[in-house]
């Protein structure tokens, strides 16, 4: 993996619109995979709720939902070690 600040991050490329998508099964959230953009490899699992999809996709970087301490996150906004979504 790079070291890079900054990973870019896989995407579809079409993007589901958080009302298609069903955060009913979770209590609202949905588990998300971050795979590096050039290698394919696996960063991390996580949860996002409908919040944190309609982040990512206005902001394209990675926004998830922390289940331990009940909040919506940017990812690296603390470390410097953000997700850019490609």
């Amino acid at each position: 993996m790079s070291k890079n600040i900054s990973e870019k991050l896989k995407t579809p490329k079409a993007k589901l619109p958080p009302a298609d998508l069903d955060f009913e099964k979770l209590n609202g959230l949905l588990p998300v995979i971050a795979q590096d953009e050039s290698s394919g490899a696996v960063l991390m699992l996580a949860y996002a709720n409908r919040e944190a999809v309609q982040k990512t996709q206005e902001t394209g970087y990675a926004h998830y939902w922390s289940r331990s301490r009940d909040v919506l996150w940017k990812k690296g906004e603390s470390s410097g070690h953000l997700q850019k979504i490609v």
